[in-house]
């Protein structure tokens, strides 16, 4: 039987924030994921909170975290702990050379593909809809033959958002890699990818030279390239004298592959043991304390065992809940309980498509307490070395709340700091 400080229990962005803060500390970490997240389709940022209960927006997380239910994630943890997170996550970043900013104090608008704006709490500064409100003249940079990117939408939302006495204009850049990827439409990884290459840089930026004029707001899509660091950005702005920002795309996020990089990086770093396409199919368990848990991977099965385990499989997408056949949502694991909104399963679903009110079934999960330790009914702790992250927790919509990052990075900084005491 293998044997380690802490076990961690998928691998997405709580699972691996949750490594790397106890690796961090000098702990033996052991992270099992069978995939790899949802870091390409979420942007690369972390939303902390914008809409707690309506679409009103809130103008910090401070300022609504009282208002919040009892069971939400963020009212187990209290202010104090996830600013301890927010401030983990932004020295990290700082140390792995690509900076993110943001606080809990105030939302940040980040531009879209389709010109609306995006609220979020921590992002990197490539995306800074400041310079759009600053500018006289923005221009929206167009590469020939991208997929899923349509300059003239931007535009026109632009005006709506931004304001109507600005001069827009749209500017295409060619990649000329029609050659390169077979005739296949052009997407957002592959001009990122030429944009890592110092000939893609050069490229880019003397085409744009012909064309930009000094001073402006120039849009790019999300495509500045995949390695966490600020360097595209910073020769880009410095190429055409102009503010830069990036705009959120459809998946997958160039800025989600960096974030994820950053992230491996780091863990890798300080030393912990990623192993992959392995699956947790059980755990043992003494009374009220799991001693191991059995992996399925390859064709064998292994058990590890730990001082203290941290659960972050995600919900329904990802496997981490399961809905049964008898209106009942399990947690495959641990067979922890689970808390639902209602037993009746009509009302799991709010019907209306542009609804003001959250999911019912999103609510769904396991119920914690203020250390992330999984409790029941009564509040009694089921298993004392297990720790809860993520989209397992109940209590809150993460996709209507606008929460869902800033939920996995607390939630895991605060699990990480619980396992280390045990």
């Amino acid at each position: 039987m293998k044997a380690c400080d802490v076990v961690v229990i998928g691998g997405g962005i709580s699972g691996i924030l949750s490594a790397i803060v106890a690796a961090k500390k000098g702990k033996s970490v052991t992270m099992f994921r069978y995939g790899y997240g949802a870091f390409e389709i979420g942007g690369g940022l972390i939303d902390i909170m914008a809409y707690p209960d309506n679409k009103k927006e809130s103008s910090s997380l401070k300022n609504c975290i009282g208002t919040l239910p009892g069971d939400h994630p963020y009212s187990k943890l209290g202010l104090k702990r996830v600013e301890a997170a927010v401030k983990f996550l932004l020295e990290l970043t700082k140390e792995e050379g690509y900076a993110y900013q943001g606080s809990v104090d105030e939302l940040h608008w980040v531009p879209t593909a389709i010109g609306t704006m995006k609220p979020t709490g921590l992002y990197p500064k490539s995306f800074d809809s400041q310079i759009l409100k600053n500018a006289d003249t923005i221009y929206l940079v167009n590469f020939k033959g991208l997929k899923d990117y349509y300059a003239e939408l931007t535009e026109k939302m632009l005006k709506k958002t931004i304001g109507k006495d600005k001069k827009y204009e749209i500017v295409t850049v060619d990649p000329r890699m029609e050659e390169a990827i077979g005739g296949r439409d052009v997407m957002i990884m592959d001009i990122a990818r030429w944009l890592d290459k110092k000939e893609g840089q050069k490229d880019c930026a003397n085409q744009l030279q012909a064309l930009v004029k000094p001073g402006a707001a120039v849009v790019f899509p999300q495509v500045l390239g995949t390695v966490p660091s600020y360097d595209v950005y910073d020769k880009m702005k410095s190429a055409l004298h102009c503010d830069i920002t990036e705009a959120l795309c459809i998946p997958p996020a160039a800025a989600g592959m960096r974030l994820s990089k950053l992230l491996h990086n780091a863990a890798r770093k300080y030393g912990v043991r990623i192993i992959e396409k392995a699956r947790v199919k059980s755990a043992i368990v003494t009374d009220d304390v799991c001693e191991a848990v059995v992996v399925s991977g390859v064709g064998k099965e292994h058990t590890y065992a730990a001082k203290s385990f941290i659960l972050a499989t995600g919900g329904y997408y990802s496997g981490g809940l399961e809905v049964l056949d008898n209106n009942k949502v399990l947690e495959p694991i641990f067979n922890l309980p689970i808390k639902v909104m209602s037993q009746k399963e009509y009302e799991w679903a709010n019907v209306e498509l542009f609804s003001n009110q959250k999911q019912p079934f999103a609510l769904a999960g396991v119920t914690v307490n203020h250390e992330m330790c999984p409790v029941d009914e009564n509040g009694e702790k089921v298993l004392k070395n297990l720790f809860v992250t993520g989209r397992n927790l109940c209590g809150y919509d993460f996709c209507f709340e606008k929460s869902g990052n800033g939920v996995a990075l607390a939630s895991a900084y605060q699990a990480a700091m619980s396992a280390m005491e045990v």
